[in-house]
């Protein structure tokens, strides 16, 4: 056992820490240390490197799979931080997916059967091997640095040997999981990787994005509601009024779509990413701050698109009613004649949905306002009883 001594007495077990954090971080999920490979991959981009732009290579055999990328390779700094436990350049860099500095280490986890990794890399102007022997399970790999001279085809490549195949099967499922999330160009053996964001170019889904947030819009199966993405890494799956009120005083009906006036679109799955959200260390959770406020209030305004093309197929009066509900006001104000209003609350004015007591035909709020005067007052009846008690008028 190795023990580390301070100067002031207190002593740490390196060993155990080593066993804690390579057994216990993210759950003491396997297939975890295959996604912070990922998020090595994306983020050795520079930040102003579109998403789109960044690309790699993922590539397997019986008992090991190798991960590649074309960023800007490891300075002898990251090389120094990425063999430092909780070393990491990442923690005040906004655009960077990784904080903490010890996701590399998830990919010795003991459930996994990790015997070797080698680390090769561009560090300046030559070429480094770095090589993590594991000896003996559950303890400090074995590391060796090697410098070389000449060129690689890349700029960084992560290969890891297994003891069991079934370790390669979860690494890839859990690259694939994590993949399916991200707008990069990466391949698996040689074939590109289809994300959900192509998927929804491919299919024709209602896209919106802005400097705050980028989502699209599809028609749901058995569960609607939203999939909330930071920097493309999944977060959860929320249904609208928790996205809206992040759980918190929630009445779960129409009054929680008022506030941030979110457009009701029932039977759709929202996605929606947001670079800036600030999420909580274990990736699972995100705080109420001003960054969400403005995420919400964000994707409501782009989704008042969506809604204009929802109203001119979906003729369900019930969805129309539950729209006039949320955005009244507006629907007011474009009635009296006040400031510019969104095309979709104009076809909420229009929409000939009401019935007039004696009068065949369906009439819409604007027809309704357009009759209204002194002389004949209007009365709303929601069971269309005892509306003939004022004389049929």
């Amino acid at each position: 056992m190795e023990y580390l001594t301070l100067n002031r007495g207190l002593e740490i077990d390196l060993d155990e820490g080593w066993r804690k954090i390579i057994s216990r971080q993210f759950g003491g999920s396997p297939g975890r240390g295959m996604k912070e490979l990922i998020q090595n991959l994306i983020d050795s981009y520079p930040a102003d490197t579109p998403w789109e732009k960044r690309k790699g290579e993922i590539l397997t055999g019986s008992d090991w799979i190798r991960i590649v990328d074309h960023g800007s390779g490891l300075d002898r700094n990251k090389l120094r931080l990425l063999v430092t436990l909780g070393g990491t350049d990442k923690d005040s860099d906004p655009d960077k997916i990784g904080t903490f500095g010890m996701g590399f280490f998830s990919i010795f986890n003991p459930r996994l059967k990790t015997r070797s990794v080698k680390v090769t890399t561009k560090c300046e102007d030559r070429i480094v091997e770095l090589g993590f022997d594991v000896r003996e399970p559950e303890k400090i790999p074995h590391l060796t640095c090697t410098v070389k001279q000449g060129e690689i085809p890349f700029s960084t490549r992560i290969e890891v040997h297994f003891g069991s195949p079934v370790s390669v099967m979860r690494c890839l499922e859990a690259a694939e999981e994590a993949l399916k999330y991200y707008p990069c160009n990466i391949s698996i053996n040689g074939t590109p990787f289809q994300s959900i964001w192509v998927k929804a170019g491919k299919s024709g889904a209602f896209e919106f994005s802005s400097d705050v947030v980028r989502g699209f819009v599809e028609k749901a199966g058995l569960w609607s509601g939203v999939n909330l993405l930071c920097k493309y890494e999944h977060l959860m799956m929320l249904s609208v009024n928790e996205f809206l009120t992040g759980g918190r005083g929630m009445s779960r009906d129409l009054d929680d779509h008022v506030t941030d006036r979110m457009p009701f679109l029932p039977g759709v799955r929202i996605y929606v990413n947001c670079n800036s959200l600030n999420v909580t260390i274990s990736r699972d959770s995100f705080y109420l701050d001003h960054r969400w406020r403005s995420m919400k209030t964000e994707v409501s305004r782009l989704l008042m698109d969506y809604l204009e093309k929802f109203l001119a197929w979906n003729r369900d009066p019930s969805y129309v009613l539950a729209n006039q509900y949320i955005f009244r006001n507006e629907i007011g104000d474009f009635l009296k004649g006040k400031g510019k209003q969104h095309p979709a609350v104009a076809a909420l004015a229009r929409a000939q949905i009401y019935s007039l007591a004696g009068k065949r035909g369906k009439v819409s709020l604007e027809d309704i306002r357009k009759s209204l005067s002194p002389e004949t007052p209007l009365f709303f009846s929601t069971t269309r009883v005892n509306i003939r008690w004022v004389g049929g008028n």
